[in-house]
This record gives C-alpha cells, sequence and structure tokens, in this order.
C-alpha cells in the first residue's frame, strides 16, 4: 500500500466511477470552483493534487494543494446554498476555516482510501450526479461503500525511491531461475494473471507467465510480468506467500531490492519493506 506522504504530488482515482479527483475549470483554480471526478488528462495539473502536513495553533493535517495553482486547497463549502459541496478555495490562515481544508487518510483496502475531513466525520463522495466528464463530489458521512474510495497514484514523490533496479537488468525481459532448483519463476495458469495470483517455480517454457520486467518506479524497483505489465511480484502479508498483485498503489508489498551474490545478473531478491527474501 502507498502511504501518502508529505511534500509528495498524487493523483486520485475513484475505485467506484473509474475516474480521477479534479477541478472542474478551463482555466485556472479560483475561490468556489467545484471539485468533481473526470476522466485522466495526463497534462491536466488540475487533477494532481500536493499533499502538504499544516498545523496552526490547535489544528494539524494534511492540506491537499492544487499543483496547478498551490494557493488553492480542497474545501468543504458551507455557504447557504449548496452545503458540504467539495470545491477548493484559498488556502485558509485561521484555525475556523482551516477546519474546512485539513483531511486526514484512512487506509481502506488494496491500497485505497477514504479522505476524511480532520474535525468533521464527512468523508470526500462520488455522487450519482453528473458532471462535465464525470460525477459531482461532496463531503458526506461514511457511507461504507466504494465512493469513498480513493487510490493514490504518485506524480512525484519528494523522497528518493526506496531502492533502485540494478543497470544491468534495468526495463529488460528475462527468466529468473532459481540456482538451486534451475527452475524459473512463473505465474501459475495459463499465461494469465489476477490479483493474488500464486508465483511458482517450474520448468523453463517459452511463455508470458516466466518473463519478467524489472522497472524502476517512483517508489521503488519493482518485477513486472509480461502477461500484463499492470501487475508486480507482490507479498501476501497473512502468510508470505509470493503471489502476483496490482502494482498500482501497492508499494509497500512489491517493491524489492536487489543484493547482489557477487556473481554476474545472480541477486538474492527482497520484499524490501518486509525484509522477506524470495525462497
Amino acid at each position: 500500500m502507498s502511504e501518502i506522504k508529505s511534500g509528495n504530488s498524487y493523483r486520485f482515482l475513484s475505485y467506484s466511477d473509474g475516474k480521477y479527483l479534479n477541478i472542474l475549470t478551463s482555466t485556472t483554480p479560483a475561490n468556489n470552483k467545484n471539485v468533481t471526478t473526470y476522466s485522466l488528462n495526463s497534462s491536466d495539473m488540475c487533477q494532481v493534487w500536493k499533499c502538504v502536513s499544516h498545523s496552526n495553533g490547535s489544528v494539524s493535517g494534511m492540506l491537499m494543494k492544487s499543483e496547478r495553482d498551490n494557493a488553492f486547497s480542497l474545501d468543504r463549502y458551507r455557504g447557504s446554498s449548496n452545503y458540504d459541496n467539495a470545491d477548493v478555495y484559498a488556502t485558509a490562515t485561521t484555525t475556523a476555516d482551516l477546519k474546512d481544508q485539513l483531511v486526514t487518510f484512512v487506509s481502506a483496502t488494496q491500497g485505497y482510501y477514504r479522505i476524511k475531513l480532520a474535525y468533521a466525520d464527512l468523508y470526500l463522495t462520488v455522487t450519482s450526479t453528473n458532471t462535465t466528464g464525470g460525477h459531482d463530489v461532496r463531503w458526506k458521512a461514511l457511507t461504507g461503500n466504494t465512493d469513498q474510495l480513493w487510490l493514490p497514484e504518485t506524480y512525484y514523490s519528494s523522497q528518493q525511491p526506496a531502492t533502485t533496479v540494478p543497470v544491468a537488468i534495468a526495463n529488460k525481459t528475462f527468466y529468473i531461475r532459481n540456482v538451486a532448483s534451475k527452475r524459473n519463476l512463473n505465474v501459475y495458469g495459463n499465461d494469465t494473471v489476477a490479483n493474488e495470483r500464486d508465483v511458482t517455480i517450474y520448468d523453463k517454457e517459452n511463455c508470458k507467465a516466466q518473463k519478467w520486467i524489472a522497472k524502476q518506479t517512483n517508489a521503488g524497483a519493482k518485477l513486472f510480468t509480461t502477461i500484463n505489465e499492470s501487475f508486480a511480484l507482490n507479498i501476501h502479508t497473512t502468510d508470505n506467500k509470493c503471489t502476483m498483485y496490482t502494482a498500482r498503489g501497492n508499494d509497500n508489498d512489491s517493491v524489492l531490492r536487489f543484493e547482489s551474490t557477487g556473481k554476474a545478473n545472480t541477486y538474492r531478491i527482497v520484499v524490501n519493506s518486509h525484509n522477506k527474501y524470495l525462497a
């Protein structure tokens, strides 16, 4: 799971409609501009949010600042109409106003978070109301449903990646052979992959299930399957089994460390956060 870190910038993908948290504007952010979901636009900085720890007197939490203009933050609208709408507003300076902008991130499932106001029991919620390109977003009481689940996708990290891919194997496709058994690392099944699919060793075959790509991500080094490069080698934390899982939003369980053995292209592979060795 990706931890939300102060100083990093993210896109937030809605579980319920598959679109991104977005400021609905054709120009630049301004006070009370509506916040919605919208299809991915990789060049639109109104879909990128810088998370910054902030405190002022007795209040503290995280601000979600627009990367289109850091002067504006995600906000709870409390006007006479459209109460509890999600909008953006100039970053608050008073304790009272900050309570409408400071948030906490509540870990949910599969790398998703609920985004909660730090000083109210209200969560950022995708509604059924259609807007241009997506749906309206509001602050609502806990529903327990997917309408309040958001997946952070790192756009920029102020931290150095935890690990790096060795230059000799970076961005190359290869088999991974266990030295002791002389068998290859293999995604179980007939060249198909899904979350929590077992990873085994098997006699060498010319198939995608045995071919891997080592890539550098913002979080660190990962091993992706050529069956579908959205999936990376992963640790199933309840039993330490080696499985496959969607790489995005799952950094804690899929960032690897490659320890050299002193022999060419021979490594010990370690799940970095758990310090567990592939064996």
